[in-house]
């Protein structure tokens, strides 16, 4: 701004300045550059003065930001850079001061304010970026029965890579992949932790109730003179809780052991009796058979009852 302050004995003044359209003493809003005002009184006297409006260097930074390392984690910085040891600077309008480094800022939109000594004021608008959220979700709490298997079939993304933990590993097909397999002999709780390329980490849980149900199918009867295969044989049943077929015997009513087997794979009805004893028919009739079946927990079951021979 340009101001003149006139004196004398012939008021009023007259002022006639060096650009087109300025005639009072004070002018607002002038550039850079030499000026010149004339000054005339009520006697048609005269006097011309000069001055000059210096021109400012401009004002020079720029600003950096970092991310912020977890989303909704308020950690992000601000770091000023500038050549000009004189600036101060302020954030979102706070105090001035020489600090160059803003930091535990949420993500978020920011200006930076930077002043010279001429009171000079310059503004850099500015984005903390955030990553992306980690998220994690795990399927519903479960019932399986003894000597089933689940597959837990986790949901999880975030800034990759990923890395998955779980606490608790008993019955898991593995303790650091995302989607293990468990074949549970007990109830169970699962812990996962899952942490992202920054370390942030989601964190969720899976309970498994097991159900101790056995299912044995023996036949009561069956006809080895049978024409077809349907129900020509001893053939047995089992879910999924047998593990092994430990000791299968059959006696006739005299207590003689017409049929054994041993370590046997549940289902596998290759070995099944054919009624047959030393090549032979048996004669139709009842048949006693005890069966011993170790379960998938380790434990054994005993079974028995009979079953009848038929033409």
């Amino acid at each position: 701004s340009l101001s003149i302050l006139a004196t004398g004995t012939a008021p009023p003044f007259d002022y006639a300045w060096s650009f087109a359209g300025e005639t009072g003493k004070n002018v607002d809003d002038v550039p850079a550059g030499n000026y010149s005002v004339t000054v005339t009184d009520a006697n048609d006297c005269t006097e011309t003065a000069n001055t000059t409006v210096p021109a400012y260097p401009p004002i020079s930074f720029s600003a950096k930001a970092d991310s912020a390392t977890c989303y909704n984690l308020p950690d992000g910085a601000i770091t000023v850079e500038t050549p000009d040891t004189t600036l101060v600077f302020s954030l979102d309008g706070g105090t001035f001061s020489q600090d160059k480094i803003y930091e535990n800022l949420p993500a978020t939109n920011y200006e930076v304010f930077a002043q010279d000594i001429y009171g000079c004021v310059d503004t850099l608008p500015i984005i903390v970026p955030s990553p992306p959220p980690l998220v994690l979700s795990m399927p519903a709490d479960a019932e399986v029965q003894l000597g089933d298997s689940l597959e837990i079939k986790v949901l999880a993304s975030g800034l990759e890579p990923l890395t998955f933990h779980w606490a608790d590993s008993f019955y898991l097909s593995c303790h650091n992949c995302p989607n293990p397999v468990s074949k549970p002999l007990s109830n169970v709780l699962y812990s996962l932790t899952v942490t992202d390329k920054n370390g942030c980490t989601a964190f969720d849980q899976l309970q498994i109730t097991l159900h101790y149900i056995v299912d044995v199918f023996v036949p009561n009867i069956f006809s080895p003179f049978a024409a077809s295969d349907q129900n020509s044989r001893f053939d047995l049943s089992f879910g999924p809780a047998a593990k092994n077929i430990r000791l299968m015997r059959v006696f006739d009513r005299w207590g003689g052991l017409m049929y054994e087997i041993e370590d046997v794979v549940p289902n596998d009805n290759s070995r099944a009796w054919d009624g047959r004893y030393d090549g032979k028919v048996v004669l139709p009739g009842v048949y006693t058979w005890m069966l011993w079946v170790e379960l998938a927990d380790g434990t054994t079951r005993k079974y028995q009852g009979d079953v009848t021979i038929i033409r």
